[in-house]
């Protein structure tokens, strides 16, 4: 997991079949409001971002999708 400068986090998938795959994620915002300043995200929902995203890999191919 990386935070990114923008208050972004980037999340590496080291141990799937495919080097280098992984997703991203905007900082958190309220409506798409910039100027409201939103607490980062817990650990827990960190964990809840990763498990939907790995919830939605095909399992045969290691890819998002059919």
């Amino acid at each position: 997991m990386e935070v990114q400068s923008d208050g972004g986090t980037t999340y590496h998938w080291e141990s799937g079949p495919n080097n280098g795959y992984g997703m991203s994620s905007s900082r958190p915002t309220i409506a798409d409001n910039f100027d409201i300043v939103v607490e980062p995200l817990t650990l827990e929902r960190h964990i809840n971002s990763i498990r939907r995203f790995l919830d939605a890999v095909n399992p045969e191919t290691g890819y998002l999708g059919d």
